[in-house]
């Protein structure tokens, strides 16, 4: 397949300041992008790493209740965005997760 890419010689500077712009653009999203799902892995990492350590603790007082890392909805079938909207809101108003 034969690109005009191949041949630069076609495109005066202005195409080529686009083109080269585009690159960047390109680029930068995906660094970006790599960024955000290296910071999210960090978060999960650290919450995983918190809940542990607050179950530790809780097995040596025993005064605390455990702490679940995970988000757990029972849900049914027939209704799966319904279940999961008023569940969500009844898990952030009791704060049973991190």
């Amino acid at each position: 397949m034969i690109s005009f890419c191949d041949y630069s010689f076609l495109f005066d500077l202005k195409a080529k300041i686009c083109k080269l712009f585009n690159k960047i653009l390109v680029l930068r999203n995906r660094i970006f992008l790599v960024l955000l799902q290296y910071h999210a892995q960090l978060e999960m990492r650290e919450a995983i790493q918190n809940a542990f350590m607050h179950n530790f603790q809780t097995m040596l007082n025993a005064r605390v209740e455990p702490v679940n890392p995970l988000l757990v909805l029972h849900i049914n079938r027939k209704s799966i965005v319904q279940d999961t909207i008023n569940q969500v809101k009844f898990k952030n108003k009791k704060k049973d997760f991190i």
